[in-house]
């Protein structure tokens, strides 16, 4: 713990709530949220019955007081939706988690203050200020920005190893020479994130944000270059990052993606946004062992097959002990990690945001999760018609919603899941009842507009509407758009 680091927590709530003085909230949150995951120490205090104090729970703080102080009228302005339930139970369900497990109340606050603080403010600053299709735009932007800027940390870190945050800050994040499946050489690299893991999904979420406002045509140049340069650069860097899992994910969203335009339809889409929950639903019923995944691990790399086994068991030992208390789960009980086998190891390694939550809440806390990542990336493929995927305007939407749909399929697998993917989860469910389209069939439908024939849907389905960006979308019934 040096000194640096401690300053720059202890100025960092100052710093936030200067710049909601001097830039526009929006602009600010993005500031904040995303300068801050880059470029903040990680260094946590430990507080006996408070969260943790580090840079989520300091931004989170910082970015509510500021909100709250300089632009109550937004904050209370605020009117929960039927589609912000599964987040307030995912804030609130460690409450019950402790009740039902005979914990004192302070312990299930506490972490229900925590779940407020490192997922609930965040996905509310999306609620209240990312509305609309260029809100959405923005992000987008600025998480294509936050990657570009990236790129040289990386790059030096690939080389001369993981040791800025040392040079910094006095204290060395991990790291390790990790090669893939491709040899590539050099360093797995942190920056200033807590581990190569959910640096490699900051480098997705930039990539897959600048691939698709470049092929959508929404932002041409960046700081005077082309964006076709800018996102090869960070398309290598990302590869170079050594990070199998979000190497696959990235690739697998961007085909799904072109897809629609190429196919004529959003298909793909759809199977990529319910197979994490076929998944787990496969997983907790034993249906699927993971055998195969493994085989494939091994094929491009021996040591990524042992990874992914030594994980899938883990998993195993954590389903068979969750399932003894399979409602709310063991609350901060420790056992949650402890075999069924008295004879086994006494805990066993986590590495999925899901079976984590399976552990520690059961199942009710899990279906939160999945709901809360899931029914948004739902409704806006449900809602949105294929001929508008790659249209400018809906660029920060369909471009998000797959950066949601790739987070959850890596929580599968790890916890890199942020407060930043939480910004993005509240801004895209604020965004749904505006997308109004005509659906297919006959009747009305559940976007509140009658659903034109067949015939008519096709020749809509398929066509790129021209309109600018910020310019407001409305159907009305019998009008074409």
């Amino acid at each position: 713990m040096t000194i640096i680091a401690i300053q720059a927590l202890m100025f960092w709530v100052p710093v936030v709530i200067i710049l909601f003085a001097a830039l526009p909230p929006r602009r600010a949150i993005l500031a904040a949220f995303i300068g801050g995951w880059m470029f903040l120490p990680l260094l946590s205090i430990n507080v006996q019955g408070l969260p943790a104090i580090n840079k989520v729970s300091l931004t989170s703080i910082g970015c509510f007081l500021a909100v709250a102080a300089l632009d109550g009228k937004t904050l209370f302005s605020f009117r929960p939706r039927l589609l912000d339930v599964p987040m307030l139970a995912w804030c609130l369900l460690p409450l019950a988690s402790a009740h039902f497990n005979g914990m004192p109340l302070y312990d299930g606050a506490s972490r229900a203050f925590a779940q407020v603080l490192q997922w609930g403010i965040p996905y509310l600053l999306g609620r209240l200020y990312f509305t609309d299709f260029a809100a959405l735009r923005e992000i987008a932007v600025a998480l294509f920005i936050g990657g570009v800027i990236y790129v040289p940390f990386c790059i030096w870190e690939i080389r001369m190893s993981p040791q800025l945050h040392l040079q910094l800050y006095g204290t060395k994040a991990s790291g390790m020479l990790r090669g893939s499946g491709l040899v590539l050489p050099g360093y797995r690299p942190n920056v200033f994130i807590v581990h190569g893991l959910m640096l490699g999904m900051f480098m997705l979420s930039a990539t897959l944000s600048g691939f698709w406002l470049w092929r959508t045509k929404a932002v041409r140049t960046l700081f005077g270059l082309p964006v076709g340069l800018l996102v090869f650069g960070l398309w290598a860097t990302t590869i170079l990052c050594k990070n199998l899992s979000t190497i696959m994910f990235l690739h697998v969203g961007l085909a799904a993606l072109v897809s629609v335009r190429w196919l004529r339809t959003s298909v793909l889409v759809g199977v990529l946004i319910i197979s994490p929950a076929f998944y787990m639903l496969a997983r907790a019923s034993g249906a699927f062992t993971g055998d195969a995944l493994v085989s494939f691990a091994r094929l491009i790399e021996e040591a990524r097959g042992d990874s992914l086994e030594f994980r899938l068991k883990a998993e195993t030992a954590i389903i068979r002990r969750a399932m003894l208390k399979p409602v709310f789960g063991y609350g901060s009980d420790p056992t949650w990690r402890l075999h069924v086998d008295p004879d086994a190891e006494k805990a066993v390694v986590t590495d999925g945001l899901w079976i984590i939550h399976l552990g520690q809440g059961g199942l009710v806390w899990l279906a939160a999760l999945v709901a809360t990542f899931m029914i948004p990336p739902l409704l806006v493929w449900r809602r949105t018609p294929v001929g508008w995927w790659e249209h400018p305007m809906f660029a920060g939407v369909t471009g998000l919603t797959m950066l949601i749909i790739c987070v959850m399929i890596d929580s599968l697998f790890n916890v890199t899941a942020n407060l930043i993917t939480l910004l993005v989860v509240g801004a895209v469910t604020s965004i749904i009842p505006q997308l109004r389209f005509p659906q297919r069939g006959g009747g009305s439908g559940g976007t509140g507009v009658a659903r034109p024939a067949q015939s008519r849907w096709a020749a809509l389905s398929t066509r790129r509407p021209q309109r600018q960006l910020n310019q407001p979308v409305h159907v009305r019934e019998g009008t074409a758009v």
